[in-house]
């Protein structure tokens, strides 16, 4: 890919992340730091990275950002996830899906906590919801289901569930700024950690107050692809501290997406 030197000191440079769309992203581990750095073949070909690393590069956000972008041109998968609880238990429970090929793109959502209703619109009291969206270039078909049961199907009109958690644009690049290279001991992956006292600007949903002690954790690929990134902080709801877990993976080779059967049933035919 032009643009790509060998591994990483621009990408990697010395050192110096809000929130978008059943699957659970790779979870975090404890880290140990390998006993070498790699060399030769293993090392990486992001963008501006130097031909040499060692385990304690930092990364050049900006730069990481562009070359994840570029991985997954021109159709990706994108699992969003964010659990918020306090001392009583879990108070949401949300994921999401996005799919983004050249023909089609598929969004679903699911909620699931006594925080569910403040993102459905006209649904007071819901505690558990699911939307689907499955859009082409003729038309848009929705479904729509709250505390088990179908609220519509198939009207691209309808009002949208919202999204409890969407990453920004800016996501990737602030939360893995200066971010250290803290392992490479699996194969043709690298670890990478950060830490703020305070979260960067839109990293974290609006509706949670004062984020702070947030703790990074990404598994990022030699091409430069972020595999996953897990967030952990707490931050104040409604005037109450609460523990938040958000994360995010990607995947370059989305499975395949078919028309599903509620877009396609006679009277709820995908709309312009």
């Amino acid at each position: 890919m032009q643009g790509r030197l060998l591994l990483v000191a621009a990408l990697l440079a010395v050192a110096g992340c809000g929130g978008t769309p059943t699957d659970t992203p790779v979870t975090s581990e404890t880290v140990t730091p390998a006993p070498t750095p790699p060399t030769g073949e293993d090392l990486p070909t992001w963008t501006n990275a130097p031909d040499t690393v060692s385990e304690n590069a930092t990364i050049q956000g900006n730069f990481l950002a562009r070359q994840h972008e570029q991985e997954l041109i021109p159709h990706y998968g994108r699992r969003v996830g964010l659990r918020i609880e306090n001392g009583s238990g879990v108070l949401l429970e949300y994921r999401g899906n996005l799919t983004v090929t050249e023909e089609v793109v598929r969004t679903s959502r699911r909620y699931r906590g006594p925080l569910s209703a403040r993102f459905l619109p006209r649904t007071d009291g819901a505690t558990s919801a699911a939307e689907q969206r499955y859009r082409t270039g003729n038309g848009t078909a929705v479904r729509q289901v709250v505390d088990g049961r179908v609220r519509v199907a198939s009207q691209s009109y309808v009002s949208r569930f919202e999204p409890a958690f969407q990453p920004e644009d800016n996501y990737v690049a602030a939360l893995l700024s200066a971010a250290t290279i803290a392992d490479h001991s699996q194969p043709r992956t690298y670890v990478a950690t950060n830490e703020f006292e305070d979260a960067p600007a839109a990293t974290t949903p609006v509706y949670l107050r004062d984020p702070r002690e947030l703790v990074v954790h990404a598994l990022i690929t030699e091409r430069g692809l972020i595999r996953s990134l897990r967030v952990t902080y707490t931050a104040s709801l409604d005037g109450e501290r609460v523990d938040v877990v958000q994360t995010v993976a990607w995947d370059q080779r989305p499975p395949a997406v078919s028309t599903p059967t509620w877009g396609t049933e006679t009277g709820h035919r995908a709309t312009r």
